[in-house]
């Protein structure tokens, strides 16, 4: 499932990681920098540098000498470097959903697991087939059956180091990439205060109705119109009626003359 709007998309890991994770590692690549730089130049800080110079003297002692404490510095600030820009990116990106921040994040994690397989893969060859269990026992081992076990033993804690953050990362890498729709190159999109972070966003349509065009006039006509005039409503005709007269009805009763008629 890919996400498109971030109302409609869980960030809790996304702010914790605003507001704690990614803060504490720009803090701790500082240090990690200054502490390297005092090892440098000898000057104080608030806080102690014993691990530092433990590390570095332990990496001396390791390397039998090809890797002095002035380059375990450099090495360390280098590192330190590249991780506290990458991660300043990503944390001032990650407000304004750049995409710069998306992908400086994902190269963070790529170099933190080459940085993880380096020291894994440095503790295989220069320490234990270098045969170096001694400067983590603080005596020889020998016994072949303990050294056996111990050598076993350090190379599961290796391998389940490895495992945990390859797991980190993955579990990282497929957060940000289900949510690698939300970041934009320009600022695109701008987020109302009012509306909560999480719940379904009200349905809009972004298509908005084209606006109706005029009919067209018709052309004026060259020729006059003609108006026929309004004709009266028709009536229906007048029934005529005629009266006529009663007929005659001769007198059938007196015998008729004739004779006499034709005479007159």
């Amino acid at each position: 499932m890919e996400y498109i709007d971030r109302k409609d998309t869980h960030l809790k890991f996304h702010r914790l990681m605003q507001f704690l994770g990614w803060p504490l590692l720009i803090i701790a690549n500082g240090a990690m920098i200054a502490t390297c730089i005092s090892s440098i130049f000898k000057f104080a800080l608030p806080w102690p540098i014993d691990f530092l110079t433990q590390t570095q003297q332990f990496v001396t002692t390791l390397s039998k000498g090809s890797i002095t404490p002035l380059l375990t510095s450099v090495i360390l600030i280098i590192l330190a470097l590249i991780f506290l820009v990458l991660e300043f990116y990503t944390w001032m990106g990650s407000f304004k959903w750049r995409k710069y921040s998306y992908r400086s994040w994902l190269i963070t994690l790529f170099f933190t697991f080459l940085v993880a397989a380096a020291l894994a893969v440095g503790a295989e060859f220069f320490l234990i087939r270098g045969d170096n269990l001694g400067l983590i026992l603080g005596a020889q081992v020998t016994s072949a059956v303990l050294k056996a076990r111990i050598i076993l033993g350090l190379r599961i804690m290796l391998i389940m180091a490895l495992l945990i953050v390859a797991f980190f990362i993955y579990l990282n890498v497929l957060y940000y990439f289900k949510r690698r729709k939300l970041y934009r190159s320009e600022d695109w999109y701008e987020e109302d205060e009012n509306v909560p972070e999480y719940g379904k966003p009200e349905v809009t349509s972004s298509i908005q109705p084209l606006p109706e065009t005029p009919k067209p006039a018709a052309p004026a006509s060259s020729q006059p119109e003609l108006v026929m005039p309004e004709s009266k409503p028709q009536t229906p005709p007048e029934e005529i009626k005629l009266e006529m007269p009663d007929p005659v009805v001769p007198d059938r009763s007196a015998p008729a003359n004739f004779i006499e008629a034709d005479k007159e």
